[in-house]
């Protein structure tokens, strides 16, 4: 299924600097968008994110975010330089990616025939409220202020999303939020997340013990978390699970399987607030340090490149995924295509939505990390399931998440909107 070759457009203010999920999918929407469509985006022609390798075919138009106070907004000269761009162009539909205040100034300025070809791409969870590192914020006008920015942000995301011709949204999580902030129901449309392909099991198949040797050791089991560090992904787990774990047993060198295990945390820190987040978080665990057992390590290794990640995805064996909400488990897909099998946070839509649909046994979620910690400790001994499950998680996962069918779902999806032929 092919995308008519009618040039489209997407209008994108996100930072592609930095590839986050969100961003990721971005590029890939790119991906099969015709010759002659146009990305638009707060950068300037000369100071392109090598990021955007994606956008080699299309034409940039940058909109700069000028205004001090208003710094959502471009400036009303450039958008009435689009205008015309996009008038000239008559694309067959244009994206917006996640809109707020940006999309919505620049939505209002299109001529009405334009209006009707526009469709939004959302990729994270909307809520009523602050957003997470909002409700930081102690001082009692900074609240006020969050809470009245909040209430204007769902407020234009709705009102923006009832207006659109169509939403999209990238998992049913998000789907589900939307309609919470008023969206109508038959507007909004579950396209799966772009993503397959890049994550595989070709180490663990290999089944070279002098690989996995890199990682962990013979008897070791690997549990393995990935997340960017911050409050919200449900980092306080970890301390808790390690805890857990050293209170089961005095030692494992009676098991025939597993007689370590090795918990390793890897993600980036992005803000000043999430290092001081990840200063208390290690600090805690190294408190732990002298009262856990010898059979139990615990290691923070910052951020590594999707290269690396393959690697640490195939030698380790489960996924510890603690976040309370995320929009899609980008994570889990790519452990899952790799082997890991995954012990994932009950309260997390996203990750629910990843396992439920599975016929085999690929993970299991838990309502609480000491029931979490008391899944990894009953695989110590049940190394053989362990493998079977790992082969349950690889063949799930890429048999049903692709790039492909994720694009041709999107096709889809335009063409019953009449968007394309």
């Amino acid at each position: 299924m092919e995308v008519s070759r009618q040039p489209g457009v997407i209008v994108h203010r996100h930072d592609l600097e930095q590839l986050g999920g969100g961003e990721i999918s971005t590029l890939n929407l790119l991906g099969f968008l015709p010759e002659g469509s146009i990305f638009i985006s707060p950068y300037e022609p000369d100071n392109i994110p090598t990021s955007l390798f994606a956008v080699r075919d299309h034409h940039l138009f940058p909109i700069m975010k000028h205004f001090p106070i208003l710094s959502q907004l471009p400036r009303l000269s450039d958008i009435i330089k689009l205008r015309k761009v996009l008038i000239n162009l008559d694309p067959a539909y244009i994206i917006f990616t996640h809109p707020s205040y940006y999309e919505a100034y620049v939505y209002s300025l299109l001529p009405a025939r334009l209006k009707q070809k526009t469709i939004a791409l959302w990729r994270n969870i909307e809520t009523l409220g602050p957003k997470e590192h909002e409700l930081r914020d102690t001082n009692i006008i900074n609240i006020l202020l969050n809470n009245f920015k909040a209430a204007v942000r769902w407020r234009t995301r709705r009102i923006i999303g009832n207006l659109l011709h169509g939403n999209f949204a990238v998992s049913e999580a998000i789907a589900e939020s939307l309609v919470n902030i008023g969206m109508p129901q038959d507007k909004v449309i579950v396209i799966p997340q772009q993503i397959g392909g890049d994550f595989t099991p070709y180490i663990r198949v290999m089944n070279n013990p002098e690989k996995r040797a890199q990682f962990l050791k013979h008897d070791e089991m690997g549990v393995l978390t990935v997340s960017r560090i911050s409050r919200e992904k449900g980092l306080e787990w970890i301390p808790q699970v390690l805890d857990s774990l050293s209170n089961m047993a005095i030692s494992l060198e009676d098991h025939e399987a597993f007689k370590r295990i090795k918990l390793t945390l890897i993600g980036p820190v992005k803000t000043n607030y999430d290092s001081l987040y990840k200063e208390r978080l290690i600090g805690k665990i190294s408190s732990l340090s002298s009262s856990l057992p010898q059979w139990i390590q615990f290691e923070y290794i910052g951020p590594k490149s999707q290269e690396e990640l393959k690697e640490y995805y195939n030698a380790y064996d489960i996924l510890l995924a603690p976040s309370p909400m995320e929009g899609f488990g980008r994570v889990i897909v790519e452990a899952m295509s790799c082997g890991m099998i995954v012990v994932g946070n009950w309260n997390c839509t996203a990750s629910k939505e990843l396992l439920k649909y599975s016929p085999f046994h690929t993970g299991i979620l838990v309502p609480t990390p000491q029931s979490a910690a008391q899944e990894v400790f009953r695989f110590t001994n049940m190394r053989e399931q362990l493998a079977i499950y790992q082969v349950n998680s690889w063949e799930w996962a890429t048999q049903n998440f692709s790039l492909k069918r994720a694009r041709i779902e999107f096709v889809r999806a335009l063409m019953d909107m009449d968007l394309i032929e």
